[in-house]
């Protein structure tokens, strides 16, 4: 979490850790400015506490964390504040610049405000006060939902190994299979593909790279189809459609520093893949071979 980079965090019993640690694995920040002195704040405090207590699971809102930003008159006052009406979570310390910092970086004009916060910075939900209050403990597994991920999509590029006619059917019908549970994510019909279905055998099963793409995604075997998963992020369901429908687009440069060999940095696309995604390619011949074995 950028914003909190280097941080220290305290507990309410007075202990601190810092927000690395804090943090690890954790998907979205809420950063709650709030005071004791601050009647709504009062009001809504024990709202958000029962729901983020109840959405301690995962993909219910376990991977959501609350940040106590406090604009209390003093660190006793905050400190009461977090142990007798706050849930377990965390604050940036009494008198911290960092408090200042963040409100002026996310335009905080009032308390109480809840501002959901992505890994990398952006910005969620600027309201998110009201969802909890409409929506309870729903609204942390909301917005776990709509975190943010990190998705290498290197293997579409396997798709160019193909000519050109199977590169451009396979993709037309993954870009489908893709836009159609964007588009309704919660459709179990669009999570399943039927591997007898006669365009997927004639214009699918033949491209190279097509049924690797579809594992990377999450998709699984059962039986005579793939289903994708409920619990893959649709985001990343996203990130793959954006690289196939820019599968032709020139690759983007990056500037980094390069600690890889000259002969390593120029690897083909498959070979990248290969080697960023172990056992996929081993996956779909072993899969194909079996649906070879039963045709």
């Amino acid at each position: 979490m950028d914003s909190l980079a280097g941080q220290t965090l305290v507990k309410s019993d007075g202990s601190s850790v810092t927000a690395d640690s804090a943090l690890e694995g954790k998907d979205l920040v809420l950063y709650y400015f709030s005071a004791h002195w601050c009647p709504p704040c009062r009001q809504f405090t024990p709202a958000l506490a029962q729901a983020y207590s109840q959405s301690r699971q995962p993909g219910q809102g376990g991977g959501v964390e609350v940040i106590f930003v406090s604009s209390d008159r003093s660190q006793a006052d905050m400190m009461d504040y977090m142990r007798n009406t706050h849930a377990d979570w965390l604050a940036i310390p009494f008198g911290s610049p960092a408090v200042q910092a963040l409100s002026s970086h996310f335009g905080v004009r009032g308390i109480p405000a809840l501002v959901v916060v992505g890994r990398d910075g952006a910005v969620i939900r600027q309201e998110g006060r009201q969802e909890v209050m409409a929506q309870g403990a729903a609204a942390f597994a909301q917005w776990e939902s709509l975190a943010p991920v990190e998705v290498d999509t290197s293997i579409v590029g396997l798709l160019r190994e193909n000519t050109e006619e199977v590169k451009r059917d396979a993709g037309d019908i993954l870009v489908k299979l893709l836009s159609n549970i964007v588009a309704a994510p919660n459709n179990m019909k669009y999570r399943q593909i039927k591997l007898a279905n006669k365009t997927i055998e004639e214009k699918l099963l033949p491209a190279s790279g097509a049924f690797e793409i579809l594992f990377s995604v999450g998709f699984e075997e059962a039986e005579d189809k793939l289903i994708l998963p409920v619990s893959v992020n649709v985001r990343t369901v996203e990130k793959f459609l954006d690289a196939l429908k820019n599968i032709d687009s020139k690759p983007e440069v990056v500037e980094a520093v390069n600690t890889q060999p000259a002969a390593a940095a120029t690897a083909t696309a498959s070979e990248s893949s290969a080697l960023i995604q172990p056992g996929v390619l081993t996956r779909e011949r072993e899969f194909l071979a079996r649906l070879v074995s039963c045709s």
